[in-house]
């Protein structure tokens, strides 16, 4: 499976697995919603800061924009797109947006919430590395 593959399917089923959680909470403490969203919102920029990182630590040569920047938009337009059957198909609560929501604005979230965190990561390890390089 490519690099890309792997990332996509990672961060699709992040989003997907968070906003199930995100749903079931709110259906059982309402007035806590801003915190477990937040939380959510952290955990994918942790998750994309952290795998950003690491790549750029692994394959030092490789142009890691486009990989994250079609990662970010696959991951989001599929979690977009899965949260929507999800919610037809199994009734879950998942904001009641409608497809046409899911696979355009949504996923336009997402790609940003992947997308510029890994770029984060990813500056930041090859800063390092290249401080390291000079002070050795």
């Amino acid at each position: 499976m490519s690099a890309v593959a792997w990332r996509v399917g990672g961060f699709a089923m992040l989003v997907v697995v968070l906003r199930v959680i995100l749903g079931l909470v709110m259906g059982v403490a309402p007035t806590c919603g801003s915190l477990w969203r937040g939380l959510c919102l952290v955990a994918v920029i942790g998750v994309a800061v952290a795998w950003g990182f690491r790549d750029a630590r692994t394959d030092s040569s490789a142009d890691l924009t486009v990989r994250w920047l079609l990662t970010g938009l696959v991951a989001g337009f599929l979690s977009g797109a899965l949260s929507w059957a999800l919610a037809e198909g199994l009734g879950l609560e998942l904001g009641g947006n409608g497809l046409l929501y899911e696979v355009t604005s949504a996923a336009s979230f997402i790609t940003l919430l992947v997308f510029l965190p890994a770029l984060i990561g990813v500056g930041v390890s090859r800063w390092r590395a290249g401080r390291t390089a000079v002070a050795a």
